[in-house]
């Protein structure tokens, strides 16, 4: 071969590599990941947890996949955190079985969110100060039921599953977990009255003999104590309507109706009126009620008279939901600025800086405004733990300073009697052990709980 002709092959080589597109791991994820979720067949948990992997692996830096635990019959639940902020999202599906639909469209809001980051600076901005936690299906068991039949479980329970089934080999309107308890009727809001139990194991509506009875409930409740979510979305089906309101209090009604009011917008639902006596048990229920804030449960796709929803209405339930991740990522972190804010205690101060320090936008270490304060002393207008409110020439921004001595002590009570302690803080729960008559601090409190630390890590005790 002649030297010309060599030289001649190298630069066409050359060329090539520039005018061929560059497929790397990331692409080649979201072409697998969009091409299964699209709703051209029916969305399996296999197929749901060989994704979430995949999404792991192609945004290491951005998602993180967690078990949350397994359900009754053994299957892992999974949530994927995405994100890096301290505002937090929580977002759930499939709570019932025949609803796996809601999987569906919830992988493609994970999918199309980390396709966005990547292409638009202020998705890539919100992740920053944002983490979105994700539990895509809730209850694995009785959607491989409603999809598999009693054959995916082990051979001594199917007959039983069949008879909770009336006999029918179609599992089509099941609605329960594989023990026949309805997942969404499992909180402890207003749990004694819930309106037409089924009073037995069932395909729907049995609530259980108790709360939080199942696995699957329990890791939920574990899962949100733990990430303390400022907005949290449980998605159902069918009916293209909206359940935002539960007992809501005046103080949050005006917030609530309007984020409800967006959200209608956004996806073109309807809102449910409040009725004074709702039925509760329900996930969204339970959120509003123990932590005061927003909460929503769509309910996705036409009514259907209980059955899956047809692969048919996935594009038109997509465009109404592909945005709904990020408007509440958004709304979660406007809310997470008011709550750092009222933590806030007004203050006349002057602090002098013994280095350069950091100006911030929000008390939130990832909103650096890219600029310093040099030594110098500074005026202080409000503090709360380590963030001080200042006065400077770019206006009003926040220093966080580490070494400052904290304004805000621990709390102490005094125990003057053996007191319970219970894993979580509702009526009724399990109790754990009991503490002798002491002085203990508390970590944190809501309602008439606080949470305390003991020997078994940390509990909650009910305020007298």
């Amino acid at each position: 071969m002649s030297r010309k002709l060599i030289v001649m092959l190298l630069s066409l080589q050359v060329l090539l590599l520039y005018l061929l597109p560059v497929v790397n791991a990331n692409e080649t994820a979201n072409i697998e990941i969009t091409d299964v979720v699209k709703g051209k067949k029916e969305y399996t948990y296999l197929m749901m947890e060989r994704e979430l992997k995949a999404l792991e692996k192609a945004y290491p830096e951005l998602v993180e996949l967690h078990s949350i635990g397994k359900s009754e019959y053994e299957r892992e639940l999974y949530a994927l955190a995405i994100g890096k902020g301290s505002a937090t999202v929580f977002i759930n599906a499939s709570h019932h079985a025949r609803e796996y639909f809601t999987t569906a469209i919830v992988m493609n809001q994970i999918q199309d969110l980390l396709i966005r980051q990547a292409k638009e600076a202020e998705v890539s901005d919100l992740l920053e100060h944002v983490t979105i936690w994700v539990v895509p299906m809730v209850n694995p068991d009785g959607v491989s039921l409603v999809q598999k039949g009693p054959e995916a479980f082990p051979k001594e329970i199917q007959q039983t599953l069949l008879q909770m089934n009336k006999g029918n080999t179609n599992f089509n309107s099941w609605k329960a977990n594989a023990k026949g308890i309805d997942l969404n009727r499992q909180y402890p809001a207003n749990w004694n009255n819930i309106k037409n139990n089924a009073g037995k194991a069932s395909a729907m509506n049995y609530k259980g003999s108790k709360p939080l009875e199942t696995k699957e409930n329990q890791a939920l409740i574990k899962l949100t104590y733990e990430i303390n979510p400022q907005i949290a979305i449980s998605n159902h089906s069918t009916g293209r309507i909206i359940y935002w309101n539960f007992h809501t209090p005046e103080l949050h009604y005006k917030r609530d109706a309007r984020l409800a009011s967006e959200l209608s917008k956004l996806t073109g639902y309807s809102l449910v009126k409040p009725s004074a006596n709702p039925s509760g048990g329900g996930y969204t229920d339970w959120f509003i009620q123990t932590f005061g804030k927003p909460a929503f449960t769509p309910e996705m796709a036409p009514y259907n008279n209980g059955e899956p929803v047809a692969t048919k209405y996935f594009e038109d339930e997509w465009r109404r939901h592909r945005n709904v991740m990020v408007w509440a990522a958004e709304s979660a972190y406007e809310l997470w600025i008011e709550e750092q804010q009222q933590q806030f205690t007004s203050v006349d101060r002057v602090i002098t800086l013994t280095k350069p320090m950091k100006l911030y936008k929000q008390p939130d270490r990832s909103s650096y405004a890219y600029t310093t304060l040099k030594q110098e002393n500074i005026k202080v207008k409000a503090q709360w733990d380590h963030w001080f409110l200042v006065d400077t020439w770019a206006g009003e921004r926040y220093i966080y300073l580490p070494d400052e001595a904290r304004l805000i002590e621990e709390q102490t009570i005094s125990l003057d009697e053996e007191t319970a302690f219970y894993r979580y803080p509702y009526e009724g729960a399990p109790k754990i052990g009991t503490l002798s008559s002491q002085h203990i601090k508390v970590i944190k409190q809501t309602l008439n709980w606080a949470k305390v630390n003991t020997w078994l890590g940390d509990m909650w005790i009910q305020l007298k």
